[in-house]
């Protein structure tokens, strides 16, 4: 809209300065005219010069006009503010229609804990108290009454003695760093080898 407004005025001015000129050629002026038609193009261009200031004057300049703080609030008007905020919680929808779960990750979830269970539960097991006796899942009871058979109790004893494991210790007694927490009731929290899921990968690497 401005740039139309500047060419009608731009033509109005033309038109303007032709009937100026055509009256003067009317009253036998017209070689002034031309004279002065000239003179004006043959002026020499003035250069704008533009004086660029430092960064340390402006903020100079700045804190004398407002010496306290100014709030992000002060800035923007109260139009701004309620665009700015409706555009944030926009945002904020969006990025949690993208990054929401959905019914397939809810499923893999649930899916991965039950079968988490279930492997901990049949195969794995929950031992009880060493007073009580110790009693595992169906695959450690069955690697458990192997080793039974195979060897009488003494020499199970003598081998557990003379050589224990270093990669899964119940207690800190034998270890040089001692672990925060670690006792024979929560070792298993300690070692990626009896993670339901990772135990397969880590409990057969140790």
């Amino acid at each position: 809209m401005s740039h139309v407004l500047v060419e009608v005025v731009r033509s109005t001015r033309n038109a303007a300065v032709s009937l100026a000129e055509d009256a003067l050629k009317s009253l036998g002026m017209g070689k002034e005219v031309v004279i002065e038609k000239n003179k004006s193009k043959n002026l020499p261009n003035e250069k704008k010069i533009y004086i660029l200031r430092n960064w340390e004057s402006i903020l100079d300049e700045t804190e004398k006009r407002i010496p306290y703080d100014v709030s992000l609030k002060e800035i923007f008007t109260d139009e701004e503010l309620t665009s700015n905020e409706e555009y944030l919680k926009k945002l904020k929808k969006e990025f949690n229609a993208l990054h929401a779960l959905d019914t397939v990750d809810y499923a893999i979830c649930g899916v991965s804990g039950i079968l988490s269970a279930a492997i901990d539960i049949f195969l794995v097991g929950m031992p009880e108290s060493p007073l009580a006796g110790v009693e595992g899942g169906s695959l450690s009871n069955f690697i458990r009454r192997k080793i039974e058979e195979s060897l009488p109790t003494s020499e199970i004893k003598k081998l557990e003695k003379e050589f224990w494991v270093p990669y899964d210790p119940s207690t800190n007694r034998n270890l040089r760093i001692p672990v925060e927490g670690l006792s024979t009731y929560f070792h298993r929290f300690q070692s990626l080898g009896h993670d339901p899921i990772l135990g397969f990968v880590f409990g057969v690497l140790d």
